[in-house]
């Protein structure tokens, strides 16, 4: 009899973007990727198997902020993500 067989791996990438509209007004872009992949098998010929799995993530994000003076801050965002499952 043979071992059951793991194999995975994960790919990321960020890519960021900032921009100072003035001393009081930001806005930071992201954009997130990544890729999970696995298999699970087994070679064993009589109870032989193989059992394949992705996770595709995908994220685009903006965060906006603006100092209104003295203590106070004022923020906003938006958020979309993507999951692809197989």
């Amino acid at each position: 009899a043979s071992s059951t067989q793991f194999v995975y791996g994960t790919t990321t990438a960020t890519a960021r973007w900032n921009h100072s509209f003035s001393d009081a007004m930001n806005l930071n872009v992201a954009a997130i990727f990544s890729d999970y992949n696995s298999t699970t098998s087994a070679p064993d010929p009589a109870n032989a198997f193989e059992l394949v799995a992705r996770i595709r993530h995908r994220q685009l994000k903006a965060d906006w902020s603006y100092a209104l003076g003295g203590r106070h801050q004022l923020k906003a965002g938006v958020s979309g993500i993507r999951y692809n499952l197989q």
